[in-house]
């Protein structure tokens, strides 16, 4: 049994687009990590917080492969959702906790 060529110019460009991923989850994390303000009672809302933005940038990616099977005219939406977690996670470093709502603004010491 024959598998569409679509199908391959998928996975293609699932192999090309995985790099991306690797790039992109770590430094999300980060970004979303060092936002954060210090708290006594722990820090674990930027950890979830990091976690659902990259199941759901995962996730994304995984739609657009297999949307791409049948149709393979949207091959570059397979590289939007990890290049939107790396604008986001570059956002978020260069805006610092401003960003996030509900963080309030670091207290500079003199």
């Amino acid at each position: 049994r024959r598998r569409p060529v679509g199908v391959y110019r998928a996975e293609a460009h699932e192999r090309l687009a995985g790099p991306l991923y690797g790039l992109m989850l770590p430094l999300l994390a980060f970004a979303l990590a060092t936002t954060a303000q210090f708290r006594r009672r722990g820090g674990l809302a930027p950890v979830i917080v990091a976690g659902i933005a990259a199941l759901a940038l995962r996730l994304a990616g995984l739609a657009v492969k297999s949307a791409m099977a049948s149709s393979p005219g949207i091959w570059s939406l397979m590289y939007l959702p990890p290049l939107a977690g790396l604008i986001a996670a570059w956002w978020l470093t260069r805006t610092g906790s401003r960003a996030v709502p509900g963080v309030r603004e670091r207290q500079k010491w003199a």
